[in-house]
């Protein structure tokens, strides 16, 4: 079973929401709303935001969308089914507007906007579907020019000039330390307002910078405010400066994280409760509910779980009223097996290894996968000076991504659903017109010409996977990309532009292409090639005959037939390179090699004693240690820079030991 909607993941929190806390009514509310939600459109964090005040019956839900959701909310990346929810009039076309523009990398947004919260006020029964949105800065600069547009696409019409004016004039006026961080945009009383989220005010500094702004200045509860190491400050903005303010309370982010290393929490709520700014039933609810608490999301989803936290603490002064208080506590979905979280693996070298050892080692190799995801759905690549990749720096591509779902494409969807999903639409982002791919992210900001490596492998994903047959439309431009040889040319250039062929490249795009007239030249050459022994004179960018036999093998397993009559050759070639304790080297070497055996059907048992110090290397993360597994730069010059990531060593790792126990699905 897959979690395939929010709802899904809510049922598993039930239990700390009692309806004391939510009451039945207004859970229905959230619970519906959400099973109207693809649960990959929010894959990280959720949360709801509460008043201490009084009983906590009207509770605020928010969650959070990345960019890879926003082409699930668009509907340009078809994963999951369109819902009726999103085509709510009131607000989600500008929503929707926005993400369109989010998603175009060479926009504003896709630059200095990190992510986007919806927030739905479930006891208000006219608006539960209507949410307010917050796009969170990850660079503010220029924020006066660029930040009016962008609320203006959410609100979906114009906002009011006065209402420009007012927070063009308080940007301006900023000082240089403060940092607007998140803004919203909503209307009450058919007004439209802006909420600015300020960073970088220190306590003592907050009510000189509340006098320079011209808002009246509340009787600050300084024995409250004390107690916290950082503060934020909420303003709201229509056609004049609004008298609400919000105090923001945090702790340092690393304490955030367990409640016993943050007792402030307790002195600040025990205040609080003093002043009558707190009902002692929500002061204990919020002690209990700090710090992680590691609970299934789904009994089926054995490594999916969900935290639990007390994120901050909310002063809202309004003039003429009470401070009121409130409290947001969120949970964050993550990917990790408790019961192997501090346990690490030593395997006796012995004949035989339980089908359950192998299935944990999975567990932990797909652990590791999914929690060093980027949020954008991509899988690491490193870029290195020395071959040994010693050192070694993030260089954003799509290229290991595809290799990383191809390897784990036999793993059962329950373990692996959303960011496998997450990584499908990274991948559809990345392409250009065409569905053609280049090596360099539009994030990275460096330039490079499509490849057929790229677009062959990603391409074949996206079939494979996903069932994308839009991506055929490439391959007129593949079959137009050869040498006067009929060997298909690597780069995707003019026809006259300087270019080069790699049969490791040609063995990729027969992947993807299959047996027809126009690869019969390719499947010829790289025959030729390996029967002649000279297979290494023929290929630039990988870096052994293993790389070459694992891309063979795997195109003769996905209908190059003819590459079969290779199999004796490779196989005595593959086993004749092993060093003397039975294995091919590193972590990567010794898994190309395993995995082109089973590709040829060689008997696993003349590969044993290499399979068991594959598993014996596995890191108590999950993980295997990076090693290179192609370089550059493009021929004729030598090799420069070596590229490879413990991700991609692990998927090979997690595509040996699937075969070896068959799929997991």
């Amino acid at each position: 079973m897959s979690s395939n909607t929010l709802a899904d993941v809510l049922k598993s929190i039930s239990r700390f929401l009692p309806e004391t806390l939510l009451s039945s009514l207004s859970w229905q509310r959230v619970f519906d709303l959400a099973g109207q939600l693809p649960a990959l459109l929010c894959p990280y964090s959720f949360g709801f935001e509460m008043p201490l005040h009084q009983p906590l019956q009207n509770v605020d839900f928010a969650f959070c969308i990345t960019q890879p959701g926003c082409d699930i909310l668009t509907g340009i990346y078809p994963l999951e089914s369109r819902s009726e929810l999103t085509e709510n009039p009131r607000i989600w076309p500008g929503i929707k507007n926005f993400c369109k523009v989010w998603g175009n990398p060479g926009s504003g947004p896709f630059r200095r906007v990190e992510n986007l919260w919806l927030e739905f006020r479930p006891e208000n029964r006219n608006f539960v579907n209507t949410p307010v949105p917050f796009i969170k800065m990850k660079d503010p600069a220029g924020q006066e020019t660029w930040l009016p547009d962008s609320l203006e696409m959410l609100y979906g019409k114009r906002i009011p000039e006065r209402v420009k004016h007012c927070l063009s004039c308080f940007l301006k006026n900023l000082s240089p330390k403060l940092r607007p961080f998140q803004a919203g945009i909503y209307e009450q009383d058919g007004r439209c307002h802006i909420r600015l989220c300020l960073e970088g005010l220190m306590l003592k500094e907050l009510p000189g910078f509340l006098k320079r702004t011209g808002l009246e200045l509340p009787h600050l509860d300084d024995d409250v405010l004390s107690t916290m190491e950082r503060i934020c400050v909420h303003i709201d903005i229509g056609e004049t400066m609004g008298q609400t303010i919000g105090i923001e309370l945090r702790q340092d982010p690393g304490k955030e994280l367990d409640a016993r290393t943050q007792p402030e929490w307790d002195r600040v709520l025990d205040l609080l409760e003093q002043k009558g700014l707190c009902r002692p039933g929500n002061n204990a609810f919020l002690k209990e509910f700090r710090g992680y608490s590691y609970e299934m999301i789904h009994p089926d989803l054995a490594p999916f779980i969900t935290f639990r936290f007390l994120y901050y603490l909310k002063v809202v002064y309004t003039p003429g009223e009470p401070a009121k208080v409130k409290a947001y506590f969120g949970f964050v979905n993550r990917t990790v097996v408790p019961a192997m979280e501090n346990k690490t693996y030593h395997f006796i070298f012995h004949k035989q290894l339980s089908q359950e050892i192998i299935h944990g080692a999975i567990r932990k190799g797909i652990t590791f996968l999914s929690l060093n995801q980027l949020p954008h759905g991509e899988f690491n690549t490193y870029i290195s000076g020395d071959m040994e990749m010693r050192t070694a720096e993030y260089d954003s591509s799509p290229f290991v991504t595809a290799f990383v779902l191809y390897c784990t494409r036999h793993i059962s969807d329950e373990l692996f659903y959303l960011p496998r999903q997450r990584a499908g639409i990274f991948l559809h982002r990345e392409g250009l017109p065409g569905y053609l791919w280049k090596y360099w992210t539009y994030a990275s900001g460096r330039t490079i010409v499509p490849d057929t490596d790229d677009t062959c492998c990603i391409s074949f994903i996206m079939q494979e996977l996903f069932h994308l047959d839009e991506v055929k439309r490439n391959i007129p431009v593949i079959l137009s990309n050869r040498d006067k040889n009929e060997l298909f040319n690597t780069w995707i250039k003019e026809p006259h532009a300087s270019n080069d062929t790699d049969i490791v490249v040609n063995a990729n795009i027969l992947l993807y292409l299959g047996n027809r007239k126009e690869t019969k030249a390719a499947i010829a050459f790289i025959k030729e090639c390996i029967v002649k022994g000279e297979e290494k004179k023929h290929y630039q960018y990988y870096l052994n005959n293993l790389a070459c036999y694992y891309m063979v093998s795997r195109a003769a397993i996905h209908g190059i037939h003819d590459f079969k009559e290779l199999f004796p050759v490779m196989k005595e070639r593959i086993l004749e390179s092993r060093n003397p304790e039975g294995t091919w080297g590193d972590a990567l070497s010794t898994a190309l090699a395993l995995c082109s055996l089973h590709n040829m059907e060689v008997p696993t048992g003349e590969a044993d004693e290499a399979f068991l110090r594959l598993m014996n290397r596995q890191q108590a993360n999950g993980a295997w240690g990076r090693s290179a597994f192609y370089a550059g730069p493009e021929p004729p010059g030598p090799h420069s820079v070596w590229f490879g990531s413990e991700e991609l060593t692990t998927a090979f790792c997690l595509e040996v030991l699937t075969k070896r126990i068959g799929s997991t699905r």
